[in-house]
């Protein structure tokens, strides 16, 4: 698992952040900046939502669906009418252009599949997988 401090992709971000670590309860997720300090923004988020950001994100994946639905889909508020579901449900996203969506898709297979391949490394050897 990713420690504190370590440089990460996340779920919720485009680009790669430093983990500030849970938040304790998995419901809130914080992004803080250090304007003057000059280093990578802080995400606080619960662990199964990043991954090391080394990381492989590949360029295609035939697992991210990307539809473009009419406006009358659309939800309230969200940013646009492509929308990105993942497989084995969840929640849809909706995103402001193909491009977006896909690009968050991909990102969020890899950091899934990250904690999959540990998962199974763990369960192969017996216990925990050492980072």
């Amino acid at each position: 698992m990713p420690a504190a401090g370590d440089r990460v992709i996340s779920w919720y971000d485009d680009d790669p952040v430093e983990y500030g670590g849970g938040d304790g309860d998995g419901r809130w997720t914080t992004l803080t900046f250090a304007w003057l300090a000059g280093g990578l923004p802080v995400r606080r988020c619960e662990p199964e939502r990043v991954a090391p950001a080394d990381t492989p994100i590949p360029d295609k994946y035939v697992r991210v669906s990307v539809v473009k639905r009419t406006r009358a889909e659309m939800p309230y508020g969200e940013p646009g009418v492509w929308q990105l579901t993942l497989p084995g449900g969840g929640v849809p996203t909706w995103h402001r252009t193909k491009r977006d969506a896909t690009a968050t898709g991909l990102r969020r297979l890899a950091i899934l599949d990250w904690h999959r391949a540990r998962a199974a490394a763990a369960t192969a050897s017996g216990g925990a997988v050492s980072d």
